[in-house]
């Protein structure tokens, strides 16, 4: 069977860096219960916490993720590299 890429990339506005918070630990069970990766570790927003989000299917090469410090938003600027060759 065939796995085409997945890459969803966006604000969520949840405190996914916050260990204690009910919503971003749902969706932690959610991501890990479809086999999806979250990749964007680093504080996304002015005042701290990763707001925005970079998932992909487990094992999908993303081969890096930037994140820039907030200039023209409140939010950063991502930039990421994935490898979306699929073998035959």
């Amino acid at each position: 069977m065939r796995r085409s890429p997945v890459i969803i990339a966006g604000e969520l506005n949840v405190h996914l860096d916050t260990a204690d918070d009910t919503t971003a630990a749902k969706l932690s069970h959610i991501l890990d219960s479809y086999g999806l990766t979250q990749h964007i570790a680093q504080p996304t927003h002015v005042h701290g916490h990763v707001l925005d989000v970079l998932i992909t299917r487990a094992g999908q090469q993303i081969t890096s993720v930037k994140v820039d410090p907030p200039l023209l938003s409140n939010h950063s600027l991502v930039i990421a590299s994935a490898d979306l060759h699929e073998s035959p």
